[in-house]
């Protein structure tokens, strides 16, 4: 039998790409993170996997990330719509919701560094805090946040109060990351498990608070997605053609100066160095970059799904977007399982081609496993677990 439930189909199509998106991203890494020059040969054996190596991690590296935190955001207003009228029993439960998934995310963390939930979990929080202002306080304070300013104030804190290499821990000369390298080829699965907790005040020194400031990017994204779904933008999106010509034309050009600015600073300064202020300069802008090159991503994604000729390929998609944790979750434990040393050890059988090939085969097996248990349960296997604890309040 069919369960039917009142999703918005365009929305789960758009978040299973993302999944997609981040697989692929994920797999030209094979899940090691950031790997040591001189191993670099393990993904490119060829011209072509160089190619796949370069032009995933430039278009697609991050912008998947983005588009994922845009609809968690998307997904939060639409409860709140759905709760209006029990507003305070709804964040007491939404609260409920994320502890659990913090913890989902916990055991996630004990695959992958490079886990998202117990981010989204930790700053998810911050959404109950928005409810009641008005849209365009919302925008302001997510442009602010997608700006790069928290970027600027903390290196500038950090540069009159504190040490700017503590900003930049570990990137100059020596990544943090690495070790996720060296653990997944040489480690056991326990060790793997007991770096990962160690690291895991450097990843959200660096990678969440610091240098990177993803978790500002992800509460600016939560925010737009808030902002997009309270003024019925989506579907304005998808029927005004006016709409989405002038994002998009604004979006090319920022993409166009964004590069042209980056290759410029490059040639002033081709050491890159983190603690720098250039080095700051630069990462800021390739996040316009990124954030421009997503919204047109979105927009060519939103404005082909009228076409009849596509409809296969957005109908495969919504499936495992109905069922993003549980498909989230799989992929983590299935490829660090495939290329580390605790399990198959693939991780220098093949190069960066082939892990592509395997990413859309799996994926297409998910998109298939998702359909097939979708048709005889409301939500997929975690998202039940998360449903149930988070209605009885424990773990």
């Amino acid at each position: 039998m069919t369960v039917k439930t009142n999703r918005i189909d365009i929305i789960d199509s758009l978040r299973g790409l993302s999944l997609f998106g981040i697989l692929l991203t994920h797999c030209v890494t094979q899940f090691f993170g950031v790997m040591p020059e001189e191993n670099r040969e393990i993904l490119n054996h060829n011209i072509l996997d160089s190619f796949f190596t370069y032009s995933i991690s430039l278009f697609l590296g991050a912008k998947f990330f983005l588009v994922f935190a845009f609809l968690f955001g998307v997904s939060f207003w639409i409860q709140v719509e759905n709760n209006k009228d029990r507003l305070k029993k709804f964040n007491v439960y939404f609260i409920k919701r994320m502890v659990v998934l913090i913890f989902f995310g916990m055991l996630n963390y004990c695959f992958f560094q490079g886990d998202i939930l117990m981010v989204y979990g930790a700053l998810s929080v911050s959404l109950l805090f928005i409810q009641n202002m008005k849209t365009d306080k919302i925008l302001l304070l997510a442009v602010f946040l997608l700006s790069g300013l928290p970027r600027f104030s903390i290196y500038s804190y950090q540069l009159i109060f504190g040490d700017v290499e503590s900003f930049a821990l570990g990137l100059n000369p020596d990544p943090v990351f690495m070790s996720n390298f060296v653990a997944a080829t040489t480690y056991s699965f326990i060790d793997i498990v007991k770096l990962n907790f160690e690291n895991w005040s450097k990843m959200i020194s660096i990678f969440q608070l610091g240098y990177f400031g993803r978790s500002y990017q992800v509460v600016g994204c939560f925010l737009l997605g808030v902002v997009t779904h309270r003024g019925n933008f989506f579907s304005s999106l998808i029927d005004s053609s006016y709409l989405k010509e002038k994002l998009f034309i604004r979006s090319i050009i920022t993409i166009v100066l964004s590069l042209c600015l980056l290759i410029y600073l490059y040639t002033l300064n081709s050491s890159l160095d983190f603690t720098s202020f250039s080095g700051i300069i630069m990462v800021t802008i390739y996040d316009w970059f990124n954030i421009s090159f997503t919204i047109v991503l979105v927009l060519l994604f939103v404005g082909y799904s009228k076409n009849l000729k596509l409809k296969i390929f957005y109908d495969l998609l919504k499936w495992p977007g109905r069922m993003s944790l549980s498909v989230y979750v799989m992929q983590s434990v299935f490829f660090t399982a495939f290329y580390f040393n605790w399990g198959l050890n693939m991780f220098n059988a093949h190069g960066a081609t082939v892990s592509v090939l395997i990413a859309i085969l799996f994926f297409g097996g998910q998109c298939l496993f998702s359909f097939y248990w979708l048709q005889y349960f409301k939500q997929g296997p975690l998202e039940a677990i998360w449903k149930k604890l988070a209605f009885y309040g424990s773990i």
